[in-house]
């Protein structure tokens, strides 16, 4: 026979009884027979028998892990165990696993929430005006001159003019007293709130030398008080 660990021995009782008709499933009795095991199977009357009874019993590939009628493929020299694939390992759905997919739920759920939040208050943190506000545009050497100065604010003005009715342009000078954080900002008023919108769709994101122009909106009171900031 063949020693199948744990002190159980195929004999070969189930390999005659395989050998009777090619392809024939091994049942309870040759694998009980084998390992000297006599199978219970349920009689007619409900109680457990050790005889014949009218139930056949059911067909087993394998018993305690070990695939039978592979075994006794090899002993017949049928095929080879290492041309068989593995049983694939049931899945896991212990608590640790459960606890970890809902965590991990959880956790995405919270991230989703919280970058919705950060996109509706950045929506919400500016209102829509006439007033633009162009960043990333003036530079120190703008200011360097009165001729560098007027240079900048015309070479603005003529682009800027181009997506709607331009009423007015301010570009603070650090020597006229204004914020220091007004300074190298350019404030363009555009005479309705579509013309602002057209502007900002075609300025915004507009790379300017080594920079990339931003666009927000400003107070059109503010702007009206020269409160620029």
């Amino acid at each position: 026979g063949m020693d199948m660990g744990g002190g159980k021995v195929l004999s070969a009782k189930i390999a005659s009884e395989r050998a009777e008709g090619e392809g024939a499933e091994i049942g309870t009795a040759a694998i009980a027979g084998a390992l000297a095991v006599m199978p219970i199977v349920p009689s007619g009357d409900g109680m457990a028998s050790s005889g014949a009874c009218s139930i056949a019993p059911p067909v087993m590939n394998f018993v305690d892990g070990i695939n039978v009628e592979a075994l006794v493929d090899v002993a017949m020299g049928n095929s080879s165990m290492r041309n068989r694939a593995p049983a694939p390992a049931p899945e896991s759905h212990g608590v640790l696993d459960i606890a970890n997919a809902a965590l991990q739920a959880a956790y995405s759920a919270n991230n989703q929430a919280s970058r919705q939040a950060n996109a509706s208050a950045g929506n919400g943190s500016q209102t829509q005006s006439r007033i633009l506000v162009l960043h990333n545009m003036a530079s120190d050497e703008d200011f360097a001159t009165s001729e560098d100065y007027e240079g900048l604010k015309d070479e603005v003005k003529e682009e800027c003019q181009k997506f709607g009715s331009l009423i007015s342009i301010k570009i603070p000078h650090p020597k006229d007293g204004t914020a220091a954080s007004a300074v190298r900002k350019i404030f363009l008023e555009y005479a309705t709130l579509q013309d602002a919108a057209n502007a900002e769709r075609e300025l915004a994101g507009r790379q300017f030398g080594d920079s990339v122009v931003e666009v927000t909106h400003f107070s059109e009171a503010d702007y009206s008080s020269g409160d620029l900031r």
